[in-house]
């Protein structure tokens, strides 16, 4: 049996976005794979016949963004490209013809619907100011100035554009500085939830129902009454939103469900709900499209939700009643979906498979098949008291080729967010390191989705009982399993993982390396630097460089460099908007003055995402520089691995 090795992600394909034609007889879907020979990634459409239960290829070496069916035999699709001033459009049969050119939309497309007039709504961000953008240059007016993998964002809005291909026209419906975060089509009206703004962006969207017949705006919620995420329409007398006012959590606090009755202009809650609406937050290095993630059909919203350690699709009625949807999709990670009559389709990950296209439960892909032949690591799920009694829950991989009568290294991975978690499906990066020898074990600590807001509260907290919950887990983890060198523990993470890792070695010295990826360092910096810095570091930290400098400072893990011991590698992306390459550099620098040994590298047009979307070439590079940190201190190896062109 081979072992997964840091280049086998190569050959990974990864099924997204399914949708059922209007007649329900075909479901189109993305398969998303590496593309080496460019540095990059294709992505192309599939067709299913649900009669034959064949399936085929409809496009080859495309870069399919949004697609939506206009007929039972006709799909509509955007072609990605490196260029954010426009997106081409085309049209391709199912049956007949290769793809048309059929439009072309200022900016990047982000979403597409069919609407029941033939026309198209479609969703692009683009450039709103009165001249063209100077590539010489940036201006900034405007908070954020910049976001994660979109660049510098000065006069950039995301705005709704309807195209009549008989007259071949493009008109744009939302006003000019109108930011629009998500819309729902159903026959001739278009739901959408947007903020207009200047100077500074706001956090509470309104919710608005354009009617493309009379061409008229209903305004059904005033921005800054509530947060609200997902939305649709159900039929034509009533909106299912998510929502929540914050007067307990703030931001963080999962929404409830709301209906907006239209003919009464009345707005009831529907249910409340502890957990996560409208997506999964189920983490993997390997997934790539995304998809539905609420929709409104057979009289039912079916919505994506993240609980205990799984991403689950769940149904709620108008009257409040809520069930699990499928036998599939209460384990594992369901990333996408439809629904057509009484055929549902998957898109998700479940056990040690890559994600496959499931129609009524029944596999209709095998991507997995690359994995044939690969001896896969097999997570063993603990659970483990926390100093306060609160269970922890995680997973444990056992090395390839795992003796019982040795010792091993052990390696800690600490997950982002922190509203996101570890759970029971395939991780690239863990069973490499699995299969060079390591123990590998992750957690899910307070703060982490899908066990309620008293479990995912820690604002305010950071560095605190996280970090309590952490080390309760490693003790855990040293005492179920014997065979883990204590003196050959690894810590690594990203993000919130990354400032996690920095508080870690600047708190005990348990650790004999450490890898800390994207990070945040300083919170002071975080708050005036990252794209979400201005609302997020103030929910998080509880205070704000202008109420309470000090605050931010205590829970900086900058503030702590000067105790660190642990031998240190940061990874950076220069284009990281989110956590800002100077973060990484500011703990590198300290670490250096102290006399600590550490490394930064730093990844070259690279953002926030390298480890899961970045340039294959700079994946490898990112995973060979972790490889050879951790066997350089964990079992004393050379440093071999990082000789490599890139």
């Amino acid at each position: 049996m081979k072992k997964i090795d840091i280049d086998t992600f190569l050959t990974y394909k990864c099924a997204s976005t399914p949708r059922f034609s209007p007649d329900g007889k075909k479901l189109a879907f993305i398969v998303n794979q590496p593309q080496p020979e460019e540095n990059g990634y294709g992505s192309d459409l599939y067709i299913y016949d649900l009669d034959s239960r064949k399936v085929r290829p409809l496009t080859f070496r495309r870069h399919i963004g949004v697609y939506a069916w206009t007929g039972a035999q006709e799909i509509v699709f955007s072609d990605r490209t490196a260029d954010d001033d426009e997106t081409s459009y085309f049209c391709q049969n199912i049956v007949c013809g290769d793809a048309r050119h059929y439009f072309t939309a200022p900016g990047r497309a982000r979403s597409l619907y069919a609407l029941d007039n033939g026309k198209l709504a479609v969703l692009q961000n683009i450039f709103i100011g009165e001249e063209t953008p100077d590539t010489a240059y940036e201006v900034m007016t405007e908070v954020p100035f910049w976001s994660n993998g979109a660049g510098f964002t000065y006069r950039r809005r995301t705005g709704i554009f309807i195209y009549d291909p008989q007259g071949n026209r493009l008109e744009k419906i939302t006003e000019p500085f109108e930011d629009c975060l998500g819309m729902d089509v159903m026959d001739h009206r278009i739901l959408y939830t947007s903020y207009s703004w200047t100077d500074v962006r706001p956090v509470k969207p309104g919710m608005r129902l354009y009617d493309c017949r009379s061409g008229s705006v209903r305004e059904i919620m005033a921005p800054g009454e509530m947060f609200i995420g997902a939305a649709v329409l159900c039929g034509n007398d009533s909106v299912i939103f998510a929502a929540t006012d914050g007067t307990r959590y703030g931001q963080n606090q999962y929404m409830d469900f709301y209906q907006a009755e239209l003919a009464s202009n009345r707005t009831r809650r529907v249910r409340s709900y502890g957990y996560s609406i409208g997506g999964n937050t189920v983490g993997t290095d390997v997934r790539a499209g995304s998809g539905n993630p609420v929709l409104f059909n057979n009289g039912k919203v079916y919505f994506l939700t993240t609980i205990g350690e799984s991403g689950i699709l769940k149904s709620l009625d108008v009257s409040g009643d809520m069930e699990l949807s499928g036998d599939l999709t209460n384990t594992g990670s369901c990333d996408s979906f439809d629904v057509s009559g009484e055929h549902l389709a998957v898109c998700g990950f479940f056990g040690d498979r890559l994600s496959e296209l499931y129609v009524d439960g029944c596999p209709v892909t095998n991507f997995s098949k690359t994995l044939d032949g690969y001896t896969i690591a097999a997570r063993e799920y603990i659970k483990v008291p926390s100093r306060d009694g609160t269970m922890i829950h995680g997973f444990v991989m056992k090395p390839v080729d795992f003796d019982p009568e040795k010792t091993y290294p052990a390696i800690l991975n600490i997950h982002g967010g922190p509203r996101t978690v570890f759970g029971g499906i395939f991780h690239h990066e863990m069973q490499m390191l699995a299969a060079r020898g390591y123990f590998v074990f992750y957690c899910n600590p307070r703060g982490s989705d899908g066990r309620g807001n008293v479990f995912g509260d820690i604002d305010g907290r950071f560095g605190t009982i996280d970090y309590e919950d952490i080390m309760a887990f490693t003790d855990g983890v040293l005492k179920h399993y014997p065979q883990i060198d204590a003196g050959c523990l690894g810590v690594m993470g990203g993000s919130y993982g990354g400032f996690m890792t920095n508080w870690i070695i600047g708190h005990t010295d348990r650790f004999k390396a450490a890898v800390s990826m994207r990070c945040v360092t300083n919170w002071i910096s975080m708050e005036f630097m990252s794209d979400i810095g201005s609302f997020f570091v103030p929910q998080s930290m509880g205070a704000s460089a202008f109420d309470d400098v000090l605050r931010l400072w205590e829970q900086s893990p900058l503030k702590y460099a000067g105790n660190c011991k642990t031998p240190t590698l940061f990874i950076h992306s220069d284009e990281d908007y989110r956590c800002p390459l100077a973060e990484g550099m500011q703990m590198f620098a300290a670490l250096k003055l102290v006399g600590c040994k550490t490394r930064l590298c730093v990844m070259k047009g690279e953002n926030h995402e390298l480890s899961r979307s970045g340039r294959p070439s700079r994946r490898i590079r990112r995973m060979k520089e972790i490889v050879a940190w951790m066997d350089e201190h964990l079992k004393g190896g050379l440093d071999t691995e990082r000789q490599v062109e890139v």
